[in-house]
C-alpha cells in the first residue's frame, strides 16, 4: 500500500508593487514583486522604453514611488509633473536642497500620498495653510535637525520714533500633517538648543503621544548645564512616554570634521547610565557623522547596536 505526501512550498514575497491601468489587463500586477522589479529594471534601457507607451507608464510609476531631490532644477522638474499623478503614487520623498524653503514646502504638499518624508530643517512645508489641499500624513518624519520657530522681532531701530513694533505671531503649523507620524528624526545638533520635548512640542503637541521612534541629536562637548537639562529630558520621555519603543541618540564631534572620541565624553557616560536604567533596547546611542542625515538605514543599525549593547 502506497501513499501519497503532499508539501506545500511556502515563498517569501517582499513588498508589493501596486500599479494602475488605464485599460485592459495588468498582468504585470500579478507577479512576484521581485520578478516584475527585474522586468522593469530591464525596461528602463531607451530601447525598451520607446517600445510601448505602456511600459513606459509602468516604469514611470516605479520611478516615482521613492524620489530623491537634491537641486532647485530637481525641483523645479519635479513639479513639472501633474499634481494628481504626484499625489498618487509618491511613497517615499527625499528633498536635501537647503535653502529653497519655498520650492520644498511647495513639493512636500505635491505628494500628499508620502509616507515617508525628509526635509530640511524648514518650517515651511508644515505651515497651516487655510484653503489650500491638505499636505502629507507621513508615518516617518526624517529632519536635518531641530527647527527653530521661535518668532523674530522686528528691529526697532528701522521703525519711526515712537512706534511700537507689533507682537509677532507665533508659526502655526498643520497638526493633519503630524497625525500619523510614529518615527521622527532630528540627525544633527541644531545651532539652537532646546529640549527634545521642547523640539518635538514645537511641532505638535500630539506628537509625543504617538512617538514610538525617536532620533535625537547632542554634541559630545556643548553647554554643560544644557547637557544636563537634555539628560534629565531624555530620562523622563523615557520613563513616563510607554509608547515610545526606540530612542536613538547620536554624539557628535564639537564642529564637522574634529577628531574627537566622543565616547570618552561626558555626555556618553551619562548616556549610558540613562539605558542601564531604561534597558539598550529603549537607548540606544551611537556616533554621529557629519553630512550623513539622509540615511535610511538608522534604525536598522540602531537594532544591531542595541544587540551589541545589551
Amino acid at each position: 500500500m502506497s501513499s501519497t505526501a503532499t508539501r506545500t512550498t511556502r515563498h517569501r514575497r517582499g513588498h508589493s508593487l501596486y500599479f494602475t491601468a488605464t485599460s485592459g489587463p495588468d498582468r504585470l500586477s500579478t507577479l512576484p514583486s521581485e520578478l516584475a522589479m527585474h522586468i522593469l529594471s530591464l525596461a528602463l534601457s531607451p530601447a525598451c522604453h520607446a517600445l510601448s507607451k505602456r511600459l513606459a507608464a509602468l516604469v514611470d510609476l516605479l520611478l516615482y514611488t521613492s524620489v530623491s531631490l537634491h537641486t532647485r532644477r530637481d525641483l523645479d522638474l519635479f513639479l513639472r509633473k501633474p499634481a494628481a499623478f504626484l499625489a498618487a503614487h509618491v511613497k517615499k520623498l527625499e528633498v536635501t536642497c537647503e535653502g529653497a524653503d519655498e520650492e520644498v514646502a511647495r513639493v512636500v504638499r505635491a505628494c500628499s500620498g508620502a509616507r515617508s518624508l525628509v526635509v530640511p530643517a524648514t518650517i515651511a512645508p508644515f505651515v497651516a495653510r487655510p484653503f489650500t489641499p491638505a499636505g502629507p500624513a507621513p508615518f516617518e518624519l526624517t529632519l536635518m535637525s531641530y527647527i527653530d520657530m521661535t518668532p523674530k522681532s522686528s528691529l526697532s531701530f528701522y521703525l519711526p520714533v515712537g512706534v511700537v513694533p507689533e507682537p509677532v505671531k507665533p508659526v502655526e503649523t498643520d497638526p493633519a500633517m503630524f497625525s500619523a507620524v510614529t518615527h521622527l528624526r532630528f540627525c544633527e545638533p541644531a545651532s539652537v538648543y532646546a529640549t527634545p520635548s521642547a523640539a518635538i512640542s514645537t511641532l505638535c503637541p500630539a506628537l509625543l503621544g504617538t512617538l514610538t521612534h525617536l532620533q535625537l541629536a547632542r554634541k559630545a562637548r556643548a553647554n554643560e548645564q544644557n547637557d544636563i537639562e537634555f539628560m534629565e529630558d531624555v530620562r523622563a520621555l523615557l520613563e513616563e512616554r510607554k509608547n515610545l519603543r526606540c530612542m536613538v541618540v547620536t554624539v557628535f564631534p564639537s564642529t564637522a570634521g574634529a577628531k574627537e572620541d566622543v565616547r570618552a565624553a561626558s555626555v556618553w557616560s551619562m548616556l549610558e547610565a540613562i539605558r542601564t536604567d531604561v534597558g539598550a533596547g529603549r537607548l540606544v546611542i551611537m556616533e554621529g557623522v557629519y553630512g550623513q542625515w539622509e540615511d535610511a538605514t538608522v534604525w536598522e543599525r540602531a537594532r544591531d547596536e542595541a544587540r551589541r549593547q545589551a
